[in-house]
């Protein structure tokens, strides 16, 4: 159809040139954009390409459009049966050619593309929502227009989050559920507000680090509330939800990793045991759901301090060793982390960042940290 119209309008310009329109039967035309038909503008200014080359190079035609600043972005190139070859483009020539069968960007893509879709409009349930890394991502969707449904078990948290997403004006919903992600209660109210078929993006975020003790002198009852919050939680509300999303051949879900997952250090034994754990689910997720249009990401931080209850809550709200962890070094923020979040999430449909590994400048693995 496209080519059809397209041969029809050169057919009209043809005779103004000197050519003969047979050259322009539809089948010779080797690639076209639709924007080319977009209007007579256009075609117009593709007309003075073609005049450009009558009995010349296409490097004149490629110098004409560059001076028309048409604004279309992709290019449009036909073979006539004479042999001479017609270029119409703006800023450049977008194409394919004999030794590389690849499509070319025009310069113009390069210097006006928008780089991360809008997502506004999208719901995203978010675990561990109260604080931290969850809070911060919580935000950073509100500003993007992200509808929310945030999970945790301190409900006063949550509800400041959302007060202050509404005393900002943003267009956007908040739903709070209160709960442990282990327990039934939370799913029994994702089915009871009818949410679980809205979900477009899940962040599994709720986690924790308890202690730092060497495996014969930790605490067991530590190891059972890392491996239920970090991989039991974040399992069951990713299978909850994903039902729908193979469904609609759509979603993003996002799990939080850690460095952790990929080098263990001392005294992290169970902590980074539970992110291995996390980072393999998600790995076999990916598997079993790219053929479904769902992508599967893991943003794995370092050492994150500012803006986080990670430490406070690994040491039990021990001050010292809370600062000594940060001590002298330039630790990610919440902020950061949250960004990446954002940004997985912004990517076009066909783009999956699988893993996202990002760290302090000054650290360099587990316990390659520089201190100042």
């Amino acid at each position: 159809m496209l080519k059809s119209k397209l041969c029809a309008v050169m057919r009209q310009w043809i005779p103004r040139v000197g050519t003969a329109s047979s050259a322009f039967a539809p089948g010779s035309v080797a690639r076209f954009s639709a924007n080319a038909l977009a209007t007579k503008q256009h075609c117009d200014m593709r007309l003075e390409a073609t005049r450009a080359t009558s009995g010349k190079s296409t490097a004149n035609a490629a110098a004409v459009c560059s001076s028309m600043r048409s604004g279309i972005a992709a290019a449009i190139a036909l073979t006539c049966g004479f042999g001479m070859s017609i270029a119409c483009c703006d800023a450049a020539v977008s194409t394919a050619s004999d030794d590389n069968p690849v499509r070319q960007h025009a310069y113009d893509e390069l210097f006006e593309a928008q780089y991360g879709n809008k997502v506004a409009g999208q719901t995203a349930l978010i675990t561990g929502a109260s604080a931290g890394i969850g809070k911060a991502t919580a935000c950073a969707f509100a500003a993007a227009g992200i509808n929310l449904v945030l999970v945790a078990r301190r409900e006063d948290k949550l509800l400041e989050i959302k007060a202050e997403v509404e005393r900002r004006g943003l267009p956007v919903s908040v739903t709070c559920i209160a709960g442990d992600c282990c327990a039934d209660a939370v799913y029994d109210k994702l089915r009871e507000l009818k949410l679980i078929d809205k979900i477009d993006i899940v962040v599994a975020n709720a986690g924790c680090a308890l202690g730092k003790d060497a495996i014969e002198n930790a605490n067991v009852d530590d190891w059972r509330g890392m491996m239920d919050v970090n991989c039991m939680g974040t399992f069951r509300m990713i299978r909850e939800v994903l039902p729908s999303m193979v469904a609609r051949k759509a979603g993003t879900i996002i799990a939080t990793g850690s460095i952790a997952g990929i080098e263990p250090y001392e005294g992290g034994s169970v902590y980074c045991a539970s992110k291995f754990a996390t980072h393999a689910f998600m790995k076999a997720l990916r598997y079993e759901t790219y053929a479904h249009g769902i992508r599967v990401a893991v943003v794995a931080p370092g050492a994150v301090g500012e803006g986080t209850e990670f430490s406070k809550v690994r040491f039990k709200g021990d001050a010292d060793k809370v600062v000594k962890t940060y001590d002298r070094m330039k630790e990610l923020k919440a902020t950061d982390v949250a960004a990446q979040m954002l940004w997985v999430v912004k990517q076009p449909a066909h783009v999956c960042l699988d893993m996202v590994l990002m760290l302090p400048t000054c650290q360099a693995g587990s316990t390659r940290i520089h201190r100042s």
